[in-house]
C-alpha cells in the first residue's frame, strides 16, 4: 500500500494530539467521545447512511488509513480489525468476511467520502442515530457494550406460540425447544402496547398452560410485540419520548411475568426509521439488560432491488440483538399470484444475502412456515396447514405433486361452483430441506412458525435435518412420509412427471 507523506504526517500529528475530536456538518451533527466537531468538508446522508471524509477516520476515531492509489482502496486499521473498501464498490470486507454495502465509498469534490457507521461498528465503536436532530453519536466499545451472550451458543430451536392451538405443540417439543415466542402484544400510536385481541384466551398464562410448560421444562419464554402498521412503527420508533415508553413497559412486562425476553416483528419499517429501528434495540438492551434476550423477527430480503425492506439495517440489529430471526417464508403470499410458500432455493438466496450484509451466523435465525394457501382462480388465497390441505386434496380427488424447482407440494381441483383453486404447501420433505441449510450455513437455529401446525413427520424430520440428538426417538414415532411424484413445470403450467416422462395439462 502506497501512503501520501503529507495526509500521514497530518494524521500522526492528529493521532498524538487530538484524540477525542468530533465533527459537525451541515445538517448531520456528530458527536464522538462526547465531543461535538467540525469536519472541513461537511457530512452527507445517501441512501440513509452517514457519508463523512475518510480523514474522521483516523482524526477522531484513533485509526491507520492506508490509501492504495492504483487500485483506489482504502485499508482501515484499528483494535484487531481489518475494515477493507474500494471506491463506488458496494462490497467490503472486515477481517476477510466480505459484507454489502447501502452507500459504498465515493470521491467526492475530490475528498473520498465513507460511511461512518459501517467503518465505526467494524473497529468496534458504538453507533447511535438520532433521526430527530440528524445526530450521530459515536463512542469506543467497552467491555460492558453488546448483547451480552458472546460465548458460544447452542443451535436454537424456537417456537411461536400464537394461540391455544399452539399448546399441544408446545408440551409436546418441550424436550426439543430451547424458546417459545408468545405472539402476544400489538404497538400503540400512544407509545408503548397492548394485549393482542386472543390474549385471554391462547391458554399461555392459564394452569397448564404454554407459559407454565416452559418454566417445568427450563425452555426460554419470550414476548412479541407486532408492528404491523408503518405509520404506528413510525409514529413511535421516531419519537424518543414514545421510545422510552415502550422501553419502560418492555422492561416491566418481563420482570412482572418472569419472562426470559422480547422479541420485536416489525413488519412495516420505513426507510426514515432505519436507524431509529437499531437506537430502540439499543436503548430495550440498556434498560433490560444483558442478562435478558432480545430477537428480532424480520422480512425476508433476497436482493438489493427489493428497496422496501430498506428500512431493516440486518447488520446493524444483529450488532445489538441476541438473534435475528429471517422470516423465510411468504415467498407466494395470500394476495399473489400462487407458487410456493418458500421454495428451497429462495431461502437459500435470503441466506446468502444475509450473511452477505455481515450478520454474524451464530445470531442468525431462519423461521420456517408450516401451511400453505389455496388461491381460486382469479383471487387472493387462504392460508390452510398441512393436513386440511391433503385433507382437501383427498376430498376433490386430485393428485399431489412435488415440484422439483421448489421441494413443495401442490394440486389442482375444481370447487362445487366450478371455480379452478391452486393449492401450495408445505411437508416434512420441503421444511426439512430448507432447515438443513441452516446446519450447512452453521447459521444459529431454526424458529417454527407456527406451533400447532407442525406433525410429528415435520418434527422428527426438522430435528434430523439439524443433527438434533433426540432426532432418533422422534423417527421411531412418526409415520412413514408418502412419496409423492417428482414433477416439473413448465412456463405454460404443464407438468412433466419425472422418470416415466408423462404430460399432465393443467386442468
Amino acid at each position: 500500500m502506497k501512503k501520501k507523506a503529507m495526509f500521514f504526517g497530518f494524521i500522526l500529528v492528529c493521532l498524538i494530539l487530538l484524540p477525542t475530536l468530533a465533527m459537525a456538518a451541515t445538517g448531520v451533527t456528530m458527536i464522538i467521545g462526547g465531543v461535538e466537531a467540525k469536519p472541513d468538508v461537511p457530512a452527507y446522508i445517501e441512501n440513509g447512511r452517514t457519508m463523512v471524509p475518510i480523514r474522521i477516520i483516523s482524526e477522531n476515531l484513533g485509526a491507520t488509513v492506508d490509501w492504495n492509489t492504483k487500485t483506489k482502496q482504502v485499508t482501515i486499521v484499528e483494535s484487531g480489525k481489518t475494515v477493507v473498501l474500494a471506491i463506488n464498490s458496494t462490497k467490503a470486507t472486515i477481517n476477510g468476511s466480505g459484507y454489502t454495502l447501502e452507500s459504498p465509498a465515493v470521491i467526492k469534490n475530490g475528498r473520498t467520502m465513507v460511511p461512518i457507521r459501517f467503518i465505526a461498528e467494524g473497529i468496534n465503536y458504538a453507533v447511535d442515530w438520532d433521526n430527530t436532530t440528524k445526530t450521530a453519536t459515536i463512542n469506543k466499545n467497552t467491555a460492558d457494550t453488546g448483547t451480552g451472550n458472546e460465548t458460544a451458543k447452542e443451535f436454537q430451536y424456537l417456537g411461536y406460540y400464537y394461540s391455544q392451538s399452539s399448546l399441544s405443540d408446545s408440551i409436546a417439543f418441550n424436550n426439543e425447544l430451547t424458546g417459545v415466542i408468545h405472539f402476544a402484544y400489538q404497538l400503540s400510536a400512544e407509545g408503548g402496547f397492548t394485549k393482542k385481541a386472543n390474549f385471554d384466551t391462547d391458554k399461555f398464562y392459564c394452569q397448564g398452560g404454554g407459559y407454565e410448560n416452559t418454566r417445568n421444562a427450563d425452555i426460554d419464554a419470550l414476548m412479541l410485540i407486532t408492528g404491523f402498521s408503518k405509520s404506528t412503527v413510525t409514529t413511535v420508533l421516531s419519537d424518543p419520548a414514545l421510545r422510552a415508553k415502550t422501553v419502560n413497559q418492555i422492561a416491566e412486562t418481563i420482570n412482572v411475568n418472569g419472562l426470559e425476553g422480547v422479541d420485536l416483528d416489525f413488519e412495516s419499517v420505513a426507510v426514515s426509521q432505519r436507524e431509529n429501528f437499531v437506537t430502540f434495540v439499543k436503548e430495550i438492551r440498556a434498560k433490560i439488560g444483558k442478562d435478558k434476550i432480545i430477537t428480532l423477527s424480520l422480512m425476508p430480503r433476497s436482493k438489493d432491488s427489493q428497496y422496501w425492506y430498506d428500512g431493516y439495517d440486518y447488520y446493524g440489529l444483529s450488532q445489538v440483538a441476541d438473534y435475528i430471526i429471517i422470516m423465510c417464508y411468504n415467498e407466494h403470499w395470500s394476495s399473489g399470484s400462487p407458487g410456493p410458500v418458500a421454495s428451497v432455493d429462495w431461502v437459500e438466496s435470503v441466506i446468502q444475502y444475509t450473511l452477505g450484509l455481515g450478520v454474524d451466523k451464530s445470531k442468525f435465525v431462519i423461521a420456517l412456515g408450516s401451511y400453505g394457501y389455496d388461491w381460486p382462480e382469479g383471487k387472493s388465497g387462504a392460508s390452510l396447514t398441512n393436513t386440511s390441505a391433503r385433507n382437501r386434496a383427498a376430498k376433490y380427488g386430485s393428485v399431489i405433486m412435488r415440484d422439483r424447482a421448489s421441494e413443495c407440494l401442490f394440486y389442482t381441483y375444481k370447487a362445487a361452483d366450478g371455480i379452478k383453486h391452486t393449492v401450495w404447501f408445505e411437508d416434512s420433505v420441503s421444511l426439512g430441506k430448507k432447515a438443513a441449510l441452516a446446519k450447512e450455513y452453521d447459521l444459529g437455529g431454526i424458529a417454527m412458525w407456527r406451533l400447532g401446525f407442525y406433525t410429528t413427520e415435520i418434527w422428527s424430520e426438522l430435528l434430523d435435518n439439524t443433527e438434533h440428538p433426540n432426532a432418533k426417538i422422534w423417527q421411531g414415532k412418526a409415520a412413514a412420509e408418502t412419496a409423492f411424484p417428482y414433477v416439473t413445470v413448465d412456463k405454460n403450467g404443464g407438468i412433466s412427471i419425472e422418470n416415466n416422462g408423462d404430460f399432465i395439462p393443467q386442468s
